[in-house]
């Protein structure tokens, strides 16, 4: 079988009510709940990218990166025809936003909810995007705890 390695760059984004963490689930086209994410293009960073697909995707362009540097990251595979695997893998930032107005690009996202942890996991299509919000989840507890001293 033939294997094709693809890589996505993807953004988890969250606002704060009243301390706690609310985060952006959208529904892919295709039919899965995810995060934001999209292909790198010629001559972008991985952070322009990420912005770049929030956009496009959510209408969204003012955020506050955790970090400018990639948090984290999954790794699937799947079959994408006869005799034909990809091997994808996703690298996330994670953003805060202030706003919680959407304006979805119907081509690519048909839905979208804002969630508290444990509904984001339930709504999330696959067992390891619950898995990284999670792990965001926590990120984002720890850098507000430090902030907050």
């Amino acid at each position: 079988m033939n294997t094709k390695e693809d890589r996505s760059i993807g953004i988890i984004i969250y606002h704060l009510i009243s301390g706690s963490p609310e985060f952006l689930i959208i529904k892919h086209k295709q039919g899965h709940w995810s995060f934001a994410k999209g292909h790198k293009e010629s001559g972008e960073t991985e952070i322009q990218t990420a912005v770049r697909e929030l956009k496009e995707e959510t209408g969204i362009s003012d955020v506050k990166f955790l970090s400018e540097n990639i948090e984290l990251s999954e790794s699937y595979s799947f079959n994408a025809g006869r005799n034909f695997k990809i091997q994808k893998t996703v690298d996330y930032f994670i953003a805060e936003v202030f706003i919680k107005e959407i304006n979805i690009d119907r081509k690519e996202i048909v839905d979208f909810k804002w969630c508290d942890p444990d509904s984001a996991v339930k709504l999330l299509t696959y067992t390891d995007s619950g898995e990284l919000l999670i792990k965001a989840y926590n990120k984002i507890l720890n850098k507000h705890e430090i902030n907050s001293k």
